[in-house]
């Protein structure tokens, strides 16, 4: 086993355990001896964390220090702002600023975050401001607004700017900057005007997930009662209980086994002596996991989405292999009806392969809308697929712009966009270009780039929308459209998809 480096201890006044009652251990291993008086006085939290039992448990001791998770240097600068010394000067440091004020808020130092608060508005740095305004800790909807308002009116910043310090907040809260930003420079070029009242830190109400309302669940044989092969009872966490056998729980999955031992150790039993086990899984979520490893039950359908990724999501948690492969298979099925959910579930699982097959479904999409999975991934994770889609249009238009024109001028910034609102494809002439590489992009799904179900082939749609691309870009000029336009077309096509295969996400 790796021995761990031991604490460091940080500089004065923190440096002498003689002067202090409690000592706290930073993320990164560093050791401050303090007086809880000092803390308790200027936070309600630190005063609580030494008497309250959750607050202990989220503050683990470790040989006798609790452990925070701010790193050092937050750290310092904190305990420096409570204390009876000199201030830290902060001023010219936004990231600075940024941690300290996430500390205070975490917290409750209301007079630190007040004074930091106003500190924030005054850097003229917006996308690290919004990152800051709009982090869990904080949600300041005033400074959040300001600071995508300067983005939008900024010379230097475009709608695919992103630095990384918004890795740190979500996709939900990236999205409603891009889609203010989108509303924001089309409010004067067409009928698109901003909404009253703009949330970024979150979503609209009508955005929110609803869970419509489920029947009452109804526990099928073989679990609805006791059996000669019953021998434990297994309890939801809403109050369901099923009747299991041991051998074929333990067989199906280790961590359960595990459970089941200390259940038959030191578990209570049940009025007819079987043995009792509780999980944290709700009683439909259970009853799916106990039919997919019972060998004579019948295979749950799992047609809510819902339901699906929370049982795939419980069998991996349990390891129940035969469980998580039958869940992932129905999962997989899902994926073209459901391709941005699929594309950030299995991103926030760390399933590659998966995840690139969910994006290029995602990106035949006619809009970027939002989903309420938005807000349980980090921005990086959209951001990365805003990027992979991006390409892949740039693609589409350089290759039509070798046959069409000379020169790409200003139009491939504009077709090459990283975010397309429901405004932006209304114009006639992007969407052609648009519409083209969506079907380039189905193009690349098929197995035979000739053939579609229910069509004429890919190819030859997207050979009639270049055509039509083709001359509405030559409307303009004298010559008119290049001879033998369907020849060219089919070369256009095939240019696409060669650049298209060196795309990786």
């Amino acid at each position: 086993m790796k021995n761990e480096s031991p604490p460091s201890v940080a500089s004065s006044p923190f440096d002498d355990p003689n002067d202090a009652d409690i000592t706290l251990r930073s993320a990164d291993g560093v050791d401050f001896h303090v007086y809880r008086a000092i803390l308790g006085a200027a936070s309600p939290i630190f005063k609580q964390m030494w008497t309250l039992p959750q607050a202990t448990k989220d503050h683990p001791q470790i040989d006798d220090a609790t452990l925070v998770s701010e790193d050092s240097t937050t750290l310092d600068r904190l305990l420096r702002f409570i204390y009876p010394t000199r201030d830290p000067d902060l001023e010219s440091d936004l990231q600075s600023v940024g941690a300290v004020l996430k500390a205070a808020a975490k917290y409750d130092i209301e007079y630190l975050e007040e004074r930091l608060r106003k500190t924030l508005s005054a850097f003229d740095d917006p996308l690290r401001v919004y990152a800051i305004a709009t982090s869990a800790h904080l949600g300041y909807e005033q400074e959040a607004l300001q600071a995508v308002v300067e983005w939008c009116e900024s010379d230097e910043l475009s709608l695919s700017s992103y630095v990384p310090e918004m890795d740190d907040i979500s996709a939900g809260v990236y999205f409603r900057a891009l889609q203010f930003y989108a509303r924001h420079q089309n409010r004067d070029k067409r009928d698109c005007s901003l909404p009253g009242k703009y949330t970024f830190c979150y979503p609209e109400p009508s955005c929110a997930h609803s869970h419509p309302e489920k029947e009452q669940l109804v526990i099928p044989s073989p679990f609805d009662q006791p059996s000669p092969l019953t021998d434990i009872i297994v309890h939801s966490s809403d109050d369901h209980h099923f009747y299991a056998n041991k051998a074929i729980l333990t067989y199906a999955s280790s961590v359960l086994a595990d459970k089941i031992e200390d259940a038959m150790k030191s578990g209570p039993k049940s009025e007819d002596e079987n043995c009792a086990l509780h999980l944290n899984l709700s009683g439909r979520t259970l009853l799916h996991l106990l039919q997919l490893c019972h060998p004579a039950g019948a295979a749950p359908s799992l047609d809510d989405w819902d339901e699906l990724t929370t049982v795939i999501d419980a069998a991996a948690s349990y390891k129940m292999t035969r469980a998580l492969e039958y869940a992932k298979s129905k999962w997989a099925e899902r994926i073209a009806a459901r391709p941005m959910q699929s594309y950030l579930f299995a991103m926030q699982r760390g399933w590659t392969a998966d995840a690139t097959t969910a994006a290029r479904y995602a990106m035949l999409l006619s809009s970027d809308d939002y989903i309420p999975e938005m807000e349980r991934v980090s921005a990086s994770v959209y951001r990365r697929f805003l990027e992979y889609r991006q390409k892949w249009r740039e693609a589409v238009v350089k290759a039509s712009h070798v046959k069409f024109m000379t020169t790409l001028g200003t139009e491939e910034r504009r077709y090459g966009s990283i975010y397309w609102s429901d405004e932006d494809v209304r114009e006639w002439l992007e969407y052609q270009w648009h519409a083209v590489s969506l079907l380039c992009g189905a193009g690349l799904l098929c197995a035979d780039t000739g053939r579609t179900q229910g069509g004429d082939g890919v190819q030859k749609r997207i050979e009639g929308l270049l055509f039509s691309a083709g001359h509405a870009w030559m409307g303009s000029m004298a010559s008119g459209a290049p001879q033998n336009m369907e020849n060219v077309m089919v070369k256009v096509f095939q240019r696409i998809l060669k650049v298209a295969s060196e795309i990786e996400l």
